[in-house]
């Protein structure tokens, strides 16, 4: 009896397991349908028109099943803020960890692969970047890409690449332009050249203004 009752034990953890990591699994994908989903009636209706009544609708759920995900619309946001810009984050933390690398080649695939991601679809990711809701999330963020920044820069000017200066001054000042540079397009669509271009731009003004060669 012993024997048994031990061996039902055992053979229920496997079990037990496996049906915990199908829950895990469900609601993974559950989450990202409904992250679709606000993304689709953030691209249809703006912010203004994100309502957990209209998420829900967009993914075909009852209303009382979202908020078994998402406890209200705030934390919603925040998952799809997460959705679309992580890969991006990503890539650029990735980018500027390199020690490979001179500062001027990071600073070159850093502007041009942000200004990539914008292109994809800036209104949509402006309109994010905009909302009060995730201002917190955002300056967060932003501290943070500026702080590595800032060590990129520090480099630079450590391996006599760059002239001397203060790191975490410029990184700012950096962080502004490229700011500037992927909201331009949607303030002033008129002005603004390809996003090519405007990569050149930015990477000769953040150089020249940085580089020893320009004493």
């Amino acid at each position: 009896m012993t024997n048994r009752s031990f061996d039902r034990t055992v053979g229920s953890k496997p079990m037990s397991d496996l049906l915990k990591k199908r829950k895990e699994l469900s609601d993974s994908l559950m989450r990202e349908a409904v992250e679709s989903a606000a993304v689709t009636v953030l691209r249809q209706r703006g912010l203004a028109g994100l309502t957990m009544d209209a998420v829900a609708e967009a993914a075909g759920l009852a209303k009382g099943t979202l908020y078994n995900y998402f406890r209200n619309k705030e934390e919603l946001l925040v998952a799809t803020h997460e959705r679309l810009f992580g890969p991006l984050r990503e890539q650029v933390e990735a980018l500027m960890a390199r020690q490979d690398l001179p500062a001027t080649e990071i600073l070159r695939s850093m502007v041009r692969a942000v200004l990539d991601f914008v292109e994809q679809d800036r209104p949509l990711l402006f309109v994010l970047y905009e909302s009060p809701e995730l201002a917190s999330v955002r300056e967060q963020q932003e501290a943070e890409f500026v702080e590595e920044l800032a060590a990129v820069l520090r480099r630079g000017v450590e391996a006599g690449e760059l002239r001397p200066m203060d790191p975490a001054s410029a990184a700012w000042l950096v962080f502004g332009v490229l700011s500037f540079a992927c909201k331009s397009p949607v303030e002033r669509p008129a002005l603004c050249p390809p996003v090519e271009r405007m990569a050149e731009l930015v990477v000769e003004f953040i150089l020249h203004g940085v580089a020893r060669g320009s004493e």
